[in-house]
């Protein structure tokens, strides 16, 4: 079976539409990329640390300054604010139960700030930044050494907790 051949006798010819239609697509497709990205970068961006064994000193001195406290910052470095419902902390016993959430022990940091008065939920502006100061007790000074200590924080943009690992440190003063 044989097919027979077609003549091309095609001619390229390129008009000023064909060039103004081509610089349209490059501009629309260039809008379309810029908007995608600002739709990523928008919101809330959070930005979170927790370090165990600080100890706070006030001013008239109290027996709570002996105790050791996880010193927790929060700050909204995006364009709209989110709202901290809560913060908790997980224990894993090691990496692997980690990246499959498999928690051993769940807790959630009663009143964190003894000393401003802010409670849950907080509201966190953008630019804004956010300090706790909840209790540590021996036991999990204890899970910090044998085990991953994770910090949990909740946010009203968010569906599931945002996890920040807690690094143990020596004992600090603010």
């Amino acid at each position: 079976m044989s097919f027979g051949t077609v003549p091309m006798n095609i001619e390229a010819t390129i008009t000023l539409t064909d060039l103004l239609a081509v610089w349209g697509a490059f501009v629309a497709t260039l809008v379309l990329l810029w908007d995608i990205y600002k739709y990523l970068i928008s919101g809330p961006r959070i930005i979170t640390e927790c370090l165990p064994n600080y100890r706070l000193k006030s001013s008239p001195p109290s027996p709570s300054d002996s105790e050791d406290r996880f010193c927790i910052t929060v700050r909204n470095t995006g364009d709209r604010a989110t709202t901290i419902t809560k913060i908790g902390f997980a224990w894993y016993k090691n990496q692997w139960n980690r990246i499959v959430d498999k928690r051993y022990v769940q807790f959630f940091a009663k009143n964190p700030n003894p000393y401003d008065g802010y409670r849950f939920p907080y509201v966190l502006n953008p630019g804004t930044e956010w300090n706790g100061w909840p209790l540590q007790n021996e036991d999990e000074k204890n899970k910090l050494e044998k085990g991953i200590l994770m910090m949990l924080l909740y946010l009203s943009h968010r569906k599931k907790p945002q996890r920040v690992r807690v690094v143990l440190t020596e004992n600090k003063s603010d």
